[in-house]
């Protein structure tokens, strides 16, 4: 899991123009299965609120307080400890499917796709 400071955190227009050639966006099925890029993964019942969100708004900066919200929602606990171990655990589960999730300090997660070989 990459870790990414305020003055290293690229445009969003950057990160949607590496998106553009991508044909299939990842997909959070009914199942609890993220598909990306002919490759799946299971999630848990507890992440999917928050890998959903993440899903829905891949290339932008998701808050921490929207994190907070997503996690707590599925009956996770929303404390920081809590919150800096799912997103390490899912940061793993991810890059399974070829994702990346980038922390922004202080500020949220990006989850973006992995670009190059």
């Amino acid at each position: 899991m990459a870790e990414i400071t305020r003055p290293e955190l690229p445009p969003a227009i950057w990160i949607a123009d590496r998106r553009d050639g991508e044909v299939d966006p990842p997909v959070l099925d009914e199942d609890g299965l993220l598909r990306h890029d002919g490759r799946w993964v299971s999630i848990s019942d507890a992440q999917i609120p928050l890998v959903d969100l993440l899903v829905r708004n891949i290339g932008r900066l998701v808050t921490s307080a929207e994190i907070r919200r997503a996690y707590t929602s599925a009956g996770g606990s929303g404390t920081a400890t809590s919150l800096r171990s799912v997103v390490h655990r899912l940061g793993r589960r991810v890059a399974e499917v070829g994702l990346r999730l980038h922390v922004v300090r202080g500020r949220g997660v990006i989850l973006d796709r992995v670009v190059g070989p």
